[in-house]
């Protein structure tokens, strides 16, 4: 190896696509816990989106459904890549409308008179149809090029509709999820090349499908454009191309970002909802975000992407992220809770006794 070809470690972790990875991860929660927070809030939206609050099965179900996905991923992808492309597509699809929805609708807000006044097509030009647009577009533009940065673009939406789709009780059911997910990270990264002779977390994580646009090119025998569509990387991931390694790509998994986001839209909710029961003050609110729940799990997640990034470069080898940011991101909760009295309470499921003081009329 030449001695240009060697970069210190220090160097490494300063590459851009860390930076980038680590940046997008942690705006991402910040971003889908605020509309979660906010379709909370506001009545009318608690109708149109679906919400599911997870459950003891649920928690049970993950590691399992996970270990039986990888497994047939690992054994039977070539054989099902079309079908599984098919149906990222289509989730991909309402994925992307849910994360664009919000955006169309306001920027159409102004032409609602005037649409009314285009009659039965006027509906075509709202908001709604608008986001759908958009995110049939992203798909189908990744479909042809595969390209990377549409590739992330699909995995934020996934990451947001998750985000807003499920909700955590409890804390106790939190720590229940994340530690064994952790336990599950950790067999499948570090032991499963004992059992199954491979790496089954990075093998599926790094397959490629074949791009269904170069099948039909070559069934309808245009060979020209069959060769010329690239393999597709499956939104599973963020992937940003290396500024040092060329050819090179940093990775994080959705579920290193989906997993530990639940906790902080429950920590972001509690945070808001008791702000609303105890009918803060303007400076109250601010003293107390200043040393809120997010705030400080936030800051344990941003720590816990750095932890991991410094052990994948000390060990030269893929780390399971979760291992880094469980810790950072549920200790500093739970001591938090600790200290101000609050462990019970978000032990058991704070948000009913919340509701009710919100829904008390206060006294004059």
């Amino acid at each position: 190896m030449d001695q240009a070809d060697v970069v210190s470690p220090f160097a490494s972790l300063c590459d851009l696509s860390k930076i980038a990875i680590f940046g997008v991860s942690v705006l991402l929660i910040i971003h889908a816990s605020r509309r979660v927070v906010l379709l909370e809030k506001e009545e009318k939206n608690s109708a149109e989106y679906s919400v599911h609050t997870l459950s003891c099965r649920d928690v049970t179900c993950f590691p399992i459904a996970g270990s039986f996905s990888l497994l047939l991923f690992f054994y039977c992808f070539d054989s099902i890549q079309y079908v599984f492309t098919l149906c990222v597509s289509v989730v991909s699809t309402v994925a992307g409308y849910t994360l664009f929805m919000p955006y169309t609708t306001m920027l159409c807000q102004p032409f609602e008179e005037q649409r009314k006044h285009i009659g039965h097509c006027g509906h075509l030009l709202g908001g709604e149809a608008t986001a759908v647009f958009i995110a049939v577009l992203l798909t189908f533009s990744w479909l042809y090029t595969g390209h990377w940065l549409l590739l992330d673009v699909l995995g934020v939406s996934l990451c947001v509709m998750m985000l807003q789709f499920f909700r955590l009780p409890n804390l106790r059911l939190s720590a229940i999820l994340l530690c064994v997910l952790v336990i599950y990270d950790v067999f499948w990264v570090f032991f499963s090349s004992s059992v199954f002779e491979s790496n089954v977390m990075v093998a599926v994580a790094t397959k490629v499908a074949d791009n269904p646009v170069a099948m039909v090119a070559d069934k309808l025998n245009l060979p020209g454009a069959a060769k010329t569509r690239p393999p597709l990387s499956i939104p599973g991931k963020l992937i940003f191309p290396s500024s040092i390694h060329s050819g090179h790509f940093s990775m994080l998994g959705l579920g290193d970002i989906i997993l530990p986001g639940l906790l902080l839209c429950f920590a972001m909710r509690y945070d808001h909802a008791v702000m609303r029961a105890t009918m803060a003050t303007d400076r109250i609110s601010l003293a107390c975000s200043k040393w809120s729940y997010f705030q400080i799990s936030i800051c344990g997640y941003a720590l816990g992407l750095i932890f991991a990034a410094v052990a994948a470069e000390m060990f030269s080898s893929p780390q399971p992220a979760l291992l880094y940011l469980v810790p950072c991101t549920l200790i500093p909760f739970v001591v938090k809770a600790t200290i101000q009295g609050d462990l019970k309470s978000l032990w058991d499921g704070p948000f009913d006794q919340l509701q009710t003081k919100i829904s008390t009329p206060t006294p004059v």
